[in-house]
């Protein structure tokens, strides 16, 4: 067999990605603007770090802080917070009072001396009402930060805080009633959570509002409305919204087609560190697709999104390397690549190394090497892979013959996508028929492996998963995938877009 039947069809994924996974089910905790400010106490300096209400003042003997509801008085032996005492040892030169998160620190000559934990400052917080601390202390239950987790006591702290009408605090209960994490699952109420958080310019809110328009997920599909609120959220700098309506450009989703307009979103993106946009942004480049084409800076692009460990981009470099396009061919250096992107679970990557190992390549010529890639290309459920690993039982070629093995294979890879597996197998077919007796014994075909729990989506032309259906979800919510990445569901005969798949939207 040909190398170049080996690849056919798989040597360039698709450059149209939806944005990758951040973790957006927990914002990050709100801080306040920081001031400084110092006195000086015979001789003694006495400064003070942090944001919301203090105040310093001072008489010849002692200088009192208030800090909140916090008070400290520094006298030059004793500092004192709250009424209890701390000695002042030997000559001190400078008091710091750090304020500036939602503990208080005090500092003698940079030596801590008496605190206040950050998680006892929020809850004191918490307790008198302050939406902002409620939400971040809703932030520690949810993420196990200082305190032991608890999804239902954040769910319901989240809850108060987006009822006292906090942005982040209606996004994030949008968020929770969205996976249903500490209360009830509930897509209609985290929309319209999503909303409220939108109209006050939260610009994650108003991209999960936008997916949910887009995908029908709480809400009425409504694709001007889904530009809508991602034009908004661009606008508001949200790299996986610019990166998303990149797509919609691009692909002229909903939208005219503008491939100049979805270069510059991808470029925006891409320079806010967004690694799927960087790839996304590479591959514009790729082509010429909406910017002059410049490969050697589509290679830089790719560069920094494998830098961030995106894998599609780490894969592609090792396409690159092998194939000689723009860069010197190197089958050292797509063998170092493509073992990254195997190492993360890539099956275009496990089948490239496996042909690679097959003819020593950039590797070493081992046959026991070739097929155990091929096993993980077709653990990552690969087309080629699949078959490539067919040919070898079918053929005895390190392992041992076996033409039933090899036909369940076939199946596999002919229900995967590859043409040429079908092919392979009408030939095996009638091979069977010319040898076969009047009495014909049926073959069974592969058992499918828990279809109703299995989900692979199209990343360009590599297949990636499997997945169950809540880690899709969370890829869709991510911007892993769009409305329109074509899904395959284990035991199903065709790809399909995910907007069409109905457990998407329930």
């Amino acid at each position: 067999m040909s190398m170049s039947s080996r690849f056919a069809g798989w040597s360039r994924p698709a450059a149209a990605l939806i944005a990758a996974l951040l973790s957006l089910g927990i914002a990050a905790e709100l801080a306040s603007a920081q001031t400084r400010s110092s006195i000086t106490l015979n001789g003694l300096t006495i400064t003070t770090i942090g944001g919301g209400r203090q105040s310093i003042s001072s008489t010849d003997e002692a200088a009192l802080i208030t800090a909140g509801d916090d008070k400290i008085v520094v006298t030059q032996r004793t500092v004192s917070l709250n009424g209890e005492a701390h000695p002042i040892r030997g000559h001190a030169s400078e008091v710091v009072i750090d304020n500036s998160g939602w503990g208080l620190t005090i500092f003698v000559d940079d030596r801590p001396v008496a605190e206040i934990s950050e998680i006892e400052g929020l809850k004191k917080a918490a307790a008198k009402g302050n939406s902002v601390a409620k939400n971040n202390l809703a932030v520690r239950y949810a993420t196990g930060n200082g305190v032991e987790p608890d999804m239902g006591r954040a769910a319901e702290l989240y809850r108060v805080a987006a009822e006292a009408g906090l942005p982040v605090g209606q996004r994030n209960y949008g968020f929770r009633l969205l996976y249903g994490e500490g209360v009830a699952q509930d897509e209609a109420a985290a929309a319209a959570w999503f909303r409220k958080a939108a109209e006050q310019e939260d610009a994650v809110a108003q991209r999960m509002l936008a997916i949910s328009y887009e995908i029908g997920r709480g809400v009425a599909r409504d694709q001007r409305a889904a530009l809508r609120w991602y034009e908004a959220a661009a606008s508001n700098e949200d790299a996986i919204a610019r990166n998303n309506l990149a797509n919609l450009y691009k692909r002229g989703h909903g939208v005219k087609a503008d491939p100049e307009r979805a270069a510059e979103l991808h470029r925006l993106a891409a320079e806010q560190g967004l690694p799927v946009a960087q790839s996304n942004y590479g591959f514009d480049l790729w082509y010429g697709t909406g910017v002059a084409q410049d490969r050697n800076a589509a290679i830089d692009w790719f560069r920094k999104a494998a830098e961030g460990g995106y894998v599609a981009a780490i894969q592609h470099l090792g396409e690159i390397r092998f194939e000689g396009e723009s860069i010197a061919q190197d089958y050292d250096a797509a063998a170092r690549w493509f073992k990254l992107a195997a190492a993360a679970g890539n099956g275009n990557a496990a089948n490239y190394l496996g042909v690679m190992h097959l003819d020593g390549l950039g590797v070493a010529k081992d046959m026991a090497e070739a097929i155990r890639y091929f096993e993980l290309g077709v653990e990552r459920e690969h087309p080629l892979a699949t078959r490539n690993l067919a040919i070898r039982y079918l053929n005895g070629g390190g392992v041992e013959k076996n033409v039933e093995k090899a036909r369940k294979l076939l199946e596999k890879a002919a229900a995967l996508g590859s043409d040429a597996a079908s092919d392979d197998l009408e030939k095996l077919t009638a091979q069977s028929n010319d040898q076969a007796s009047e009495t014909r014994t049926e073959t069974a075909s592969a058992e499918p492996s828990d279809p109703a729990a299995q989900y692979w989506y199209a990343d360009g032309k590599t297949p990636v998963g499997p997945m169950a259906l809540d880690a899709l979800r969370r890829a869709l919510d991510d911007g892993q995938i769009a409305s329109d990445t074509l899904i395959w569901k284990g035991g199903t005969p065709e790809w399909v877009p995910a907007q069409s798949l109905s457990e998407l939207k329930e």
